[in-house]
């Protein structure tokens, strides 16, 4: 970005996606490409090119930016960690995406499906191009992406396990070496087809950024988190909504109950975890990082992703019917919508079954974060084969053949955020379906409801009133009427909660109505076809 362009701008706060330094926008400095100009004092790596500042540099007749040798500089970089920045991060503040979960949970996997799977329904379903950002990090992200989903599909792939001294930038900060993670940077812009572009009328670009941590550095026994120089999970504080990937099958308990499952991860390749005290360094992280009590909410959304649906499905009750998808094509306003009621209704079949296995997970989740949701996902799809499973030789090793990967629901917890955020249109059923809960409590934040049929009271976030959705005991519709919200009697607890929140699309669009999706025939998916 030249002198010129740059003098274009609104002046305005940005926020670096390595290190979370605020500065403004004209003050990131410029990187070298020149081949002589190597060796940064801030970057370990001798042979990153050299930065300069703004104050450093020469502007000729043009508005090219020039460095002392003479070459022009385009490329930007944070002035405090001198990491790279994409232009899109200088011209917007992002939505940063944290996912947390314990170590072998399948976070890598997850992610990788997600975002490729996410690629192509944001072109198909909600006409945006989604595709990542000219950064040197995303290097790692391309290479998970060609392994899982390009090349033969008979060749058998796999994705090394995330390391925290492989997935990090080095830097020299507070006058010691510091650890920051590699974020994955993707922007979503609307295409030439898109219904409002079609209008004439404007649709704001948004920018993503993604962390890949390792599940160590969440491991309360570990402690990394605690040493100075590690900082990889600072971008909690930034944080606009957390994705907490559970695996299921890391609980002996379930394995049992799987007896019968010849799948790998079952048997030879178990491990064992409690995942609440991860959530709960997970939390205590935030509320340091946040500055907030014991007491305060975080007023942001989770998605808790329980992984490897395709292993566990079989512990649902049969009623709890689950198909491929909750995108639904609206042909009367020509685009399609996130269908939001069908999400609280699957929400709580998860729910139901996470509450059996480990309630205490629940209840810290729940407790904690205003808002929770439950996804069932499956970044594969189906089951990976195991090497050098016999006693004596080497640890377990986990592939899968290329062509048996079907991602199951993956995309669904990020297009939950991106309906919350305005930027994908939501839709709930129209008409009420099925028997009215009870309203049994209601508090600022909270509503209990008891459901006729199986006498079960849950205790639920707002955003359910007014909705159908499901007695979670039974599989029977009900519908959570609409109920007068008590108003808080002091301040918030919180009153910052929203100044951590990237600026959002203005809130125009109205969420669309379905007519009883619950009557209609049933899609035809993967799992139930």
């Amino acid at each position: 970005m030249s002198a010129r362009s740059l003098g274009s701008l609104e002046h305005r706060t940005v926020v670096c996606p390595h290190c979370w330094h605020e500065f403004h926008d004209d003050d990131a400095w410029f990187i070298s490409r020149h081949p002589e100009l190597r060796g940064d004092p801030v970057i370990a790596n001798p042979d990153e090119f050299r930065r300069f500042g703004p104050h450093e540099v020469t502007v000729d007749r043009n508005g090219l930016v020039k460095d002392p040798n003479g070459l022009e500089m385009t490329d930007r970089a944070c002035p405090r960690c001198h990491l790279q920045i994409p232009s899109e991060m200088l011209g917007r503040r992002p939505f940063f995406v944290g996912i947390a979960g314990a170590p072998s949970a399948g976070k890598t996997y997850f992610l990788t499906s997600m975002l490729h799977t996410l690629g192509l329904q944001m072109s198909k379903a909600f006409k945006y191009n989604f595709f990542y950002c000219d950064s040197q990090d995303v290097r790692a992200f391309k290479e998970y992406d060609n392994a899982l989903f390009r090349g033969s599909a008979n060749s058998d792939t796999n994705l090394p396990k995330t390391q925290v001294e492989t997935n990090t930038n080095i830097v020299n900060i507070d006058g010691m070496q510091v650890f920051l993670p590699k974020p994955f940077m993707f922007r979503l812009s609307p295409a030439h087809d898109h219904a409002k572009i079609i209008a004439n009328e404007r649709v704001p670009d948004s920018s993503f950024v993604f962390y890949d941590n390792a599940g160590e550095t969440f491991d309360p026994d570990q402690g990394q988190h605690r040493q100075a120089q590690n900082r990889t999970t600072q971008h909690l504080k930034e944080s606009s909504g957390i994705m907490f990937v559970y695996d299921m099958l890391q609980d002996g308990h379930v394995r049992d109950r799987l007896s019968g499952v010849t799948d790998p991860q079952v048997s030879v390749a178990a491990k064992d975890c409690a995942q609440e005290a991860i959530l709960s360094n997970v939390i205590a992280q935030i509320r340091t990082f946040r500055g907030l009590s014991d007491r305060e909410r975080i007023d942001v959304p989770l998605a808790v992703c329980v992984q490897k649906f395709d292993v566990w499905r079989s512990l649902l009750p049969s009623w709890a019917v689950i198909d491929d998808s909750s995108i639904e094509h609206i042909e009367t306003h020509g685009l399609s919508a996130f269908h939001v009621s069908e999400i609280n209704r699957n929400s709580l079949f998860i729910r139901q079954l996470l509450e059996d296995v480990s309630p205490r997970f629940v209840s810290l989740a729940e407790s904690t974060f205003s808002v929770v949701r439950y996804f069932p996902v499956s970044a594969l799809g189906t089951s990976p084969k195991a090497t050098n499973a016999a006693p004596g030789q080497a640890p377990v090793s986990l592939t899968v053949r290329r062509g048996d990967i079907h991602p199951f629901r993956v995309t669904d917890p990020l297009l939950w955020f991106l309906s919350r955020w305005k930027i994908v249109t939501p839709a709930y059923s129209k008409s009420q379906v099925g028997t009215a809960a009870t309203v049994v409590a209601a508090t600022p934040d909270r509503i209990t409801v008891q459901f006729e049929e199986s006498k079960t009271r849950l205790t639920l976030d707002w955003e359910y009133c007014g909705t159908n959705t499901v007695d979670p005991g039974t599989g029977s519709p009900v519908y959570i009427p609409k109920t007068q919200r008590p108003k808080a009697t002091t301040a918030p607890t919180n009153p910052q909660a929203n100044a951590d929140e990237p600026p959002r699309p203005p809130a125009k669009r109205k969420p669309l109505t379905l007519d009883n999706p619950e009557e209609r025939p049933k899609k035809k998916g993967f799992w139930n076809a």
